[in-house]
């Protein structure tokens, strides 16, 4: 009889040590969201879910802090750049009488390309925006001060982030609807690859040439080139020698506007 109670009484306790061990990793499920450690907010290939994004004029932008060195000195200020290259959808809403070649793509979420330097300031300004500078461009194609040192922008892989003269050719040779591809460190996307991208920079040489600065490349590079490895690289300019009214199918735009102090 003895030996039956204590039976008994090792099974009772066995169960109630099994219902607080339930109710312990339940309780421990609730309070964590995300148990298995997965970054729930990483999504549509974005690399740092931190970043900050607002919309100015109906364009989405993400903040660039300052601070950083760029082979062009110190990053001294703020500023929101196009989280995306301006699309013709945006382009058609500011500039009238347009068209673009159906040839190299079209439709409203790939990149405005065939824009004039001139023709990019003036979207730029009648939005209060405007292009931005060669080191602010190169700053935030390298992930700011989130950046990982990646050969491009966002990967040392160029299929994970770019449009080049190999991805682009099996879907036609021609411009991708943009943010398609893996986005860098602030969540900026095609900063290398698609179009090249007008910054305002003016050089002039020793003959007095004036050049200016497209950068990022295009979807009609090669990247086993090395006059394309030069202009995928983050950070080595293009520098077109050109008037501000050449245009070309390759040749796009992304704007800043600056942060309010």
């Amino acid at each position: 009889m003895k030996s039956s109670f204590k039976f008994i009484r090792v099974m009772a306790a066995l169960v109630i040590a099994v219902v607080v061990f339930g109710l312990f990793v339940v309780g421990c499920g609730t309070d964590d969201p995300n148990p298995n450690g997965k970054d729930a907010t990483n999504n549509n290939n974005n690399n740092n879910s931190t970043s900050k994004t607002e919309t100015i004029k109906g364009i989405e932008c993400v903040l660039v802090d300052a601070g950083y060195p760029t082979k062009g000195g110190y990053v001294t200020k703020y500023y929101y750049i196009g989280k995306y290259e301006i699309t013709q959808e945006q382009y058609k809403k500011v500039m009238v009488n347009l068209s673009f070649d159906n040839n190299y793509g079209i439709g409203y979420n790939y990149p405005a390309s065939e824009v004039r330097l001139v023709d990019a300031v003036e979207f730029c300004n009648k939005v209060g925006g405007r292009l931005p500078t060669e080191q602010e461009w190169e700053f935030a194609a390298s992930g700011g001060n989130y950046g990982h040192g990646y050969k491009y922008s966002g990967s040392d892989n160029l299929d994970e982030v770019a449009w080049h003269g190999g991805s682009s050719y099996i879907n036609g040779k021609r411009a991708q609807p943009v943010g398609q591809k893996k986005a860098n460190e602030l969540g900026i996307y095609d900063m290398t690859g698609n179009v090249y991208e007008w910054c305002s920079d003016e050089y002039i040489d020793e003959s007095g040439d004036k050049y200016r600065v497209l950068r990022g490349g295009s979807f009609i590079n090669i990247v086993n080139n090395f006059e394309d490895n030069f202009a995928f690289n983050k950070n080595k300019s293009m520098f077109w020698h050109t008037s501000e009214n050449y245009k070309s199918i390759t040749v796009g735009f992304r704007i800043v506007f600056d942060k309010k102090e």
